[in-house]
């Protein structure tokens, strides 16, 4: 027996929530976190996006039904599969940066400057977007570690990154780290850190994310 894989192209069904904008500055794509939806993170994110901006919030390629008690599902997605303990991807990202490149192919968006806000897995997922034919201008990382040795050469794109100093399942240390090496190669952007912030969205970085969102299309600095 020999286990083997390969590539083949094929269609995938990709849900997402979209809200539109008069004569929009851009496009901003929102990705949620692991076991997470689109509706979710657009719920949460929504709001702090100025309403000059396109938003779309899609599904993650990988669903991950969950069978609840009183029957039926509550379905959740993930963008790759990452095996920390024996350190390598079962599922790498590369197949959710097509799935996301093709999408905004797909809704005729491919050539408006595009802005990326990802939470946790979204957020380790964002940058690898630099590999693609979009417009990618900005990304901000809430709760993840940019992972610069995996990292694509970026130019022309901000990178700022989001992170409580409380956070339980992303080390604030390493995160720090990342995010300092890649300014490090002459990525710009910022690190924010929220003191009483753990792994979760609260309302001080939904602020953080307003402004850094607004001033990035702006064309302005964050500072």
């Amino acid at each position: 027996m020999e286990n083997t894989r390969v590539l083949v192209q094929g269609l995938l069904a990709c849900d997402f929530v979209k809200r539109g904008a008069e004569d929009p500055r851009g496009v901003v794509l929102l990705l949620h976190g692991f076991n997470e939806s689109g509706e979710k993170i657009f719920q949460r994110l929504e709001s702090s996006i100025p309403p000059d901006l396109e938003v779309i919030a899609p599904n993650g390629p990988y669903p991950m039904p969950e069978r609840l008690e009183g029957g039926g599902y509550r379905m959740g997605f993930s963008w790759y599969f990452y095996d920390d303990s024996k350190d390598e991807y079962f599922i790498d990202p590369e197949v959710s940066v097509i799935y996301l490149r093709n999408l905004i192919h797909h809704l005729g968006l491919a050539g408006r400057p595009l802005r990326v806000i990802g939470f946790s897995q979204g957020g380790y997922l964002a940058p690898f977007l630099a590999k693609t034919d979009l417009q990618l201008k900005h990304v901000i990382g809430i709760g993840c570690r940019f992972l610069e040795d995996e990292l694509p050469r970026i130019q022309g794109v901000r990178l700022d990154a989001i992170h409580g100093a409380k956070d339980e399942r992303i080390s604030l240390a390493d995160a720090q780290r990342s995010h300092d090496k890649l300014r490090e190669r002459g990525v710009s952007g910022e690190f924010r850190v929220f003191a009483e912030a753990g792994h979760r969205i609260t309302p001080e970085m939904l602020a953080a994310v307003w402004q850094m969102s607004n001033a990035a299309a702006l064309g302005r600095n964050t500072r």
